[in-house]
């Protein structure tokens, strides 16, 4: 539950993702989901994927690989997904 995450933990991410009902897809898939939302909606707060990084506490260089995964691209300092 909510109550058993870290002190520290950013609860505006915990609200949309855990009400998510995740019987319908695997956990790895799940995570990749929860992952690309909280990728998505901080590049969107930042628009800087260096700022991005800094903030998730992540290289710059995975936020980069993590766009390619998950088919991302920036145009206009937007979110493009292909």
């Amino acid at each position: 539950t909510i109550d058993d995450l870290p002190n520290d933990f950013p609860i505006e991410y915990s609200q949309p993702i855990f009400s998510n009902k995740i019987e319908s897809q695997s956990l790895p898939a799940y995570l990749n989901e929860v992952e690309k939302s909280i990728i998505i909606e901080t590049y969107n707060e930042t628009k800087s994927t260096w700022k991005t990084a800094e903030k998730l506490g992540v290289s710059q260089s995975y936020i980069v690989r993590r766009f390619k995964k998950y088919h991302l691209r920036i145009s206009d300092k937007k979110i493009i997904e292909d």
